[in-house]
């Protein structure tokens, strides 16, 4: 994994994000849609930020901005959850694939080792539908496992943490980490259709695809997986 040394949330951070894949899009290219958005005009969107054209910031809802408010504090309490107090947000790109982009809430190393972690604040429903109950129960909501598989793909690790934090509970159950440990089945899965939709991209746009978009590598040639974390 590369570092990058960008703000998130910075100007040059909305560009960079847009001319690569992102944890975001991991979902649309799983499902099929996500959140309104399809594979479709996830392509269109791709294609025209490689050839230079402005490409619309999506708006950011109550629920999205309260999420962004939040993260600081998560990241913090996340820290004194596991112990692991070096966890930082950053930016990466995957070592060979560089269009594979990452902005991690939280990530930390643990020798050659990357646990990264997924931030969520809930809203503010009490009827059952909040996602903050599945981490009440020790689940992760399957709509955020591309989010997480996508990062672990960044970083080259199988461990990953989901953070959830909703202040609308009472103090203890306000927030849960859940560990989550990736199959390889499932990361190469993601790996082939993130993949082949860069090179439908690469076509769309009407641009010769990069060398490294022609690499087949198997997931357990270079995932590094991380043992059981607190």
């Amino acid at each position: 994994m590369k570092v990058c040394t960008l703000e998130q949330r910075s100007p040059d951070w909305a560009t960079w994000r847009k001319t690569g894949i992102g944890s975001s899009d991991a979902p649309v290219l799983w499902n099929g849609k996500h959140f309104g958005k399809t594979i479709d005009s996830l392509r269109h969107e791709k294609a025209n930020s490689l050839l230079g054209y402005v490409v619309k910031e999506g708006r950011t809802n109550s629920a999205m901005q309260r999420g962004i408010d939040s993260e600081g504090g998560i990241l913090a309490r996340y820290r004194m959850w596991t112990g692991l107090t070096d966890s930082n947000a950053l930016c990466a790109v995957h070592d060979r694939y560089t269009w594979m982009k990452a902005s991690y809430d939280g990530i930390c190393q643990r020798g050659d080792k990357w646990i990264p972690c997924e931030a969520k604040t809930t809203g503010t429903r009490w009827d059952g539908s909040n996602d903050h109950y599945s981490a009440l129960e020790g689940l992760i909501p399957e709509k955020y496992l591309p989010q997480l598989d996508h990062q672990l793909l960044v970083c080259g690790s199988t461990f990953a943490h989901y953070a959830s934090y909703c202040p609308d509970f009472p103090a203890y159950d306000q927030f849960r980490v859940i560990p989550y440990e990736a199959p390889i089945e499932r990361l190469n899965e993601l790996l082939r259709l993130e993949q082949e939709f860069w090179w439908e991209v690469y076509d769309l746009a009407g641009l010769e695809v990069p060398r490294e978009a022609d690499l087949d590598i198997a997931i357990a040639d270079w995932v590094r997986p991380v043992p059981t974390a607190a």
